[in-house]
């Protein structure tokens, strides 16, 4: 692995430095406020303590003789610690820490995909044998398995203490609709890097005059400020008529699929489909008026000429020659970056408009996030084991994340100082990671997507029979 940038000792100074205290990010059409996946930690002395301080603050209510925890997931680098990297060293520690506690062992059973782990627990569910006591995948594959009845509301398991310190109250919140709560993306699921940003070419903007970072700082970076700078750097191919894809610069692309632009744009302005639905009844109330300014949004991004419209190998290639000013995709792309030949600097997404109060750095479906099945045989024991492995957690493995990317993939500082602020002004709306559920995408994601890109309103997107479906589904799992 190349060491791009090695100053841990500043590294850490700017990342202390830029754990300011931010409010949650404001939805143009709600006064209230949107909860942030980050907890403050000028908030309590007590959320600064380490994985090892938290679980001496666990009851020692009894050993379990060597009973084991297992553990489903699709992504071993979460939960296995098989190799020797600070993340993997963060992970093996996690799980020596909650076999001490408690006398267990902890296995970790990697499933081939997600279909594989949905099939294995409705054969768990139909045979009576349990599967295991925590599966771990992406969160809207999840989803589906609410709708199956295949897993727990987290508020129903004994001994998990949603609002303790090491949970992040704020992130439960954020991430619970109702009264209901079926799976939790956190620090535990390294969530940081599943969080959207800005990959930008530093030199290509910095010939055209442009500093972002003090943008970013100034609160002046926008979705527009973004055009503007395009259209000075790529000022030679938007002559053209029609742009040659193997030698001209383009403005923006993304590594997986534009159709993500506005799920991007809608919360980056901190806009919400359920608004604040913690402990609510989840109500569509979605204004139609910032349903039109997201879809004039992603018109100029699609539309300006300078859209590079070829995704994946692509795309991340003509990045790395040089040849795109802004690249927009999840933090997880910095492990496919580590290969650049030119200097690279992450920004959060843009915001809407100048006036909006903070950046909003959005988690979307595909995150990875915890979820306990209906199968366990023992509610007692995974609640005891689950609630441990959150405490064992603590930062500490995302910290060693965070480490990873400043240590061996950034560039320079002013990446580091921007890391802090995403991981600050994650943004999660709940609705994203129910978009493989048909009863809430059709009143939600798909109906944004429909009313963009034939340019009509929102609520002219929803039927009766939707609206009704939507209903039932939330009464029956949302409640």
């Amino acid at each position: 692995m190349k060491i791009k940038f090695v100053a841990k000792v500043l590294s850490f100074l700017l990342l202390c430095a830029m754990l300011i205290s931010l409010v949650a990010c404001k939805s143009d059409d709600s006064t209230e406020e949107s909860s942030t996946l980050s907890e403050n930690p000028a908030e309590s002395s007590e959320e600064q303590k380490s994985a090892q301080e938290w679980i001496a603050t666990l009851d020692d209510t009894e050993e379990y003789n060597d009973r084991t925890f297992v553990i489903a997931t699709t992504n071993p680098d979460l939960f296995s610690g098989e190799g020797d990297s600070l993340i993997d060293k963060a992970v093996i520690k996690r799980n020596r820490l909650v076999e001490a506690k408690y006398s267990v062992n902890v296995q970790v059973k990697l499933v081939e995909d997600a279909e594989a782990l949905a099939q294995g627990l409705k054969n768990a569910e139909e045979s009576g044998v349990p599967y295991a006591d925590l599966v771990c995948t992406n969160a809207d594959v999840l989803a589906t398995l609410v709708s199956s009845g295949y897993l727990k509301n987290l508020y129903s398991i004994p001994h998990l203490n949603l609002n303790a310190g090491y949970v992040g109250p704020k992130l439960v919140e954020a991430q619970t609709v109702n009264n209901s709560l079926y799976m939790l993306s956190s620090g535990m699921t390294m969530n940081t890097s599943d969080l959207w940003a800005v990959y930008y070419d530093k030199q290509l903007l910095a010939e055209a005059g442009f500093d972002p970072v003090q943008m970013v700082e100034d609160g002046t970076w926008t979705w527009d400020a973004m055009l503007q700078i395009i259209k000075t750097v790529c000022a030679d191919t938007l002559k053209k008529d029609s742009p040659d894809v193997s030698r001209d610069t383009f403005g923006i692309a993304s590594y997986y699929s534009y159709s993500d632009l506005t799920d991007v744009v809608w919360a980056s302005g901190g806009n919400r489909f359920f608004g604040d639905s913690y402990n609510k009844e989840p109500v569509i109330s979605v204004n139609d008026s910032t349903v039109t300014t997201v879809a004039a949004t992603v018109s100029k991004l699609e539309n300006n000429g300078v859209l590079f419209k070829n995704t994946g190998t692509k795309a991340l290639e003509t990045f790395t020659e040089g040849r795109v000013a802004f690249f927009v995709y999840k933090m997880d792309m910095v492990y496919k970056l580590d290969k650049a030949n030119r200097e690279w600097g992450l920004l959060p997404l843009p915001k809407m408009t100048k006036e909006q109060e903070n950046y909003c750095s959005f988690l979307d479906g595909s995150a990875y996030a915890i979820a306990v099945p209906s199968s366990i045989e023992d509610s007692d024991f995974t609640g005891a084991m689950l609630n441990c492995l959150f405490a064992a957690s603590a930062d500490e493995i995302d910290e060693a994340l965070q480490s990873a990317f400043i240590n061996y993939y950034f560039w320079n500082n002013d990446s580091t100082k921007m890391l802090a602020l995403i991981k600050k002004t994650a943004f999660c709306d709940p609705a994203y990671f129910y978009n493989q559920v048909s009863e809430v995408a059709d009143v939600c994601t798909k109906a944004l997507g429909t009313a963009v890109n034939e340019s009509t309103d929102f609520s002219d997107e929803l039927s009766t029979k939707e609206k009704s479906a939507f209903e039932q589904f939330s009464k029956s799992f949302f409640k």
